[in-house]
């Protein structure tokens, strides 16, 4: 309904919004876990990614990843994904 049909007139305008979920990632696995390791990554806003993973998964592993240096902001979501499928995987040897 418009504003003009209210007394008095509201002073915002509303909408509607429609969510559709998306499928899940392939190789996602268990998306409780992966909400975890991305709530680590965000854990200190200021802080790289190896800083707020390092006391978790060790220094060692996140010293070989491109994304080490960045803050999670600054990360896609594609990045999470690549950087949670590395930690599945476990160190190739």
């Amino acid at each position: 309904m418009r504003p003009a049909a209210f007394h008095p007139p509201p002073k915002v305008d509303s909408a509607v919004v429609l969510l559709e979920p998306r499928e899940r990632p392939a190789g996602l696995g268990e998306p409780a876990r992966f909400l975890e390791f991305v709530g680590h990554c965000f854990r200190y806003k200021r802080k790289t990614i190896r800083n707020n993973l390092a006391g978790i998964y060790g220094k060692e592993i996140l010293e070989t990843w491109p994304e080490a240096g960045q803050r999670a902001e600054q990360i896609p979501l594609e990045g999470f994904l690549e950087m949670y499928r590395r930690l599945e995987q476990g160190p190739i040897v």
